[in-house]
């Protein structure tokens, strides 16, 4: 089953049922099918065949969601490209995949984007353009390509065949009980993937999916009012989004709404910001969705109680999807106990096609050799993320693989001393980084808080950590800076390295 199966599904025995709805207009799964099958024939119109990519320069609009169809309805591969990037960064991605056509939302927007005239459109040419509903082309071809950077800071095309994307839906739908019923609001950027477990995965289930005007929801407010006004009952984001609802004290308003079910992915996710959740909407149930890009979308999720989770302890993400499996191997590639912390490797129905065009950078992290991991030959996919097991086959996730450092011969989770730092810090926001300095790696304490405070940070700091893992340097900064997908990026806080000196405090 694919998405056009689904959609396919809902149009027949639901023909009138609402299916989304965006600022501008709303669609019934009859409209739904009728608009992708007329834009999927003015794609035809335009060159596009199978096995052929579309760019998606869209925000979040219901338009994205019916050029990402059509695009699948052609045999073709949708790529979601970031509206609001770097002209110099999109260039150098439509470059990279080639594709046979561009979606943008009006000709301004393609000058903005400094993209060629050529093959460049829009959802409304495209629907006038197409003589007759074209035939479904066989789905042989990868569902969508996302670019990503992960933590080598070179965005990298992650391919997800159909086969993957429908059983990630089917599990995320299974997991999160979307039904018909559900009203879902899409709060991340389309360009980030993290976003289809809510846009799609409706889809799947044939609910209703709501598409907000993504520069309204940095006011938690209108993510609170946009809620009430449209019964919305499931809404997924990071804890980035979560952190800012609760800055903004939205928490109240939202417990008094019809929201019932929140899922919170994309990075890791604090158990203070769990519990505080929890306390201001108990009724809600709450969700830690995990999954590499590389895995589609996410491929566990794993209902958090407030009775389970401790403070400074960190939060578990489950057990893998149907059809996928978890396997925590040592640097051997042998399992290691239970108890114990290791790799964690993927496999199972999620995984990616490989990265577009980079056959070594994909043999380097999908390998079928690994006989003490996985199944007779199974592909396994390498996600550089530390974890562990319990003896129930609960996984927590411990920190990235990257960011554990060993310093004076003691390994150090870069993660517990972001915590540390959130816990002390007055806007409680805070990350640490780590860097390559003579004599020893040297770890960076950025903190959301005035200069003059850092002294009594660093000693709010000496009572929560070893002595060994104090940051060498902290960072007072306005703000945390946030990538376009809506999570911490860490590489505009690299490049401030050089330049703390004269807001730091405490000896090296």
């Amino acid at each position: 089953m694919t998405i056009i199966d689904d959609l396919l599904r809902h149009a027949r025995d639901r023909p009138h049922a609402p299916a989304g709805l965006d600022p501008s207009r709303s669609l019934s799964w009859e409209d739904l099918r009728d608009e992708v099958t007329a834009v999927a024939a003015g794609m035809r119109a335009r060159g596009v065949r199978p096995s052929d990519r579309v760019g998606l320069h869209l925000g979040n609009s219901l338009d994205f969601l019916v050029a990402a169809l059509a695009a699948n309805w052609c045999g073709g591969t949708f790529v979601a490209l970031d509206p609001a990037g770097p002209p110099a960064r999109t260039a150098s991605l439509v470059g990279d995949f080639e594709p046979t056509l561009l979606v943008t939302s009006d000709r301004a927007d393609r000058e903005a984007a400094g993209l060629s005239p050529a093959c460049v459109t829009t959802v409304r040419e495209l629907a006038g353009a197409g003589q007759a509903r074209v035939p479904r082309a066989d789905p042989d071809a990868p569902a969508y390509i996302v670019y990503t950077s992960g933590t080598s800071g070179a965005p990298k095309g992650v391919t997800i065949g159909h086969p993957a994307l429908g059983s990630a839906l089917a599990a995320t739908a299974e997991a999160v009980e979307l039904d018909t019923a559900t009203r879902a609001v899409c709060v991340s950027p389309f360009h980030f993937d993290g976003s289809y477990a809510t846009l799609f995965a409706t889809v799947h289930a044939g609910g209703l999916v709501t598409i907000p005007e993504r520069e309204r929801l940095l006011f938690p407010r209108n993510f609170a009012r946009w809620v009430e006004d449209h019964a919305v009952d499931v809404a997924g984001f990071t804890p980035t989004y979560l952190r800012l609802l609760m800055a903004g004290r939205a928490l109240p308003r939202i417990s008094a709404g019809p929201l019932r079910l929140v899922a919170i992915g994309g990075e890791a996710l604090p158990a203070s910001d769990v519990l505080e959740l929890l306390a201001a909407a108990p009724h809600l149930r709450v969700f830690n969705r995990y999954g590499p890009t590389e895995t589609t979308i996410a491929v566990a999720h794993h209902r958090l109680l407030a009775e389970q989770i401790h403070p400074g302890e960190p939060v578990p993400v489950g057990r893998p999807h149907p059809g996928s499996s978890f396997h925590v191997l040592d640097e051997h590639l042998q399992p290691v106990p239970v108890g114990l912390p290791g790799e964690l490797w993927i496999g199972g129905a999620q995984l990616m096609d490989g990265y577009w065009q980079a056959p070594e950078l994909t043999a380097s992290v999908l390998r079928s050799d690994i006989g003490g991991g996985g199944r007779g030959g199974e592909t396994l996919y390498r996600s550089g993320d530390l974890v562990r097991a319990g003896a129930d086959g609960v996984v927590t996730w411990l920190d990235r693989l990257d960011r554990v450092v060993k310093r004076r011969g003691v390994r150090i989770s870069l993660a517990e001393v972001s915590a540390a730092l959130r816990a002390v810090g007055p806007a409680g926001a805070g990350i640490a980084l780590a860097r390559e300095s003579l004599p020893d790696k040297e770890i960076v304490g950025f903190v959301v808080a005035d200069r003059s405070s850092l002294p009594g940070l660093r000693a709010a700091l000496a009572e929560r950590l070893p002595l060994g893992m104090l940051p060498d340097r902290l960072v007072a900064v306005d703000s945390l800076p946030l990538g376009s997908g809506g999570k911490l990026d860490e590489h505009q806080l690299t490049r401030l390295l050089d330049n703390f000196h004269s807001n730091t405090s405490g000896p090296r």
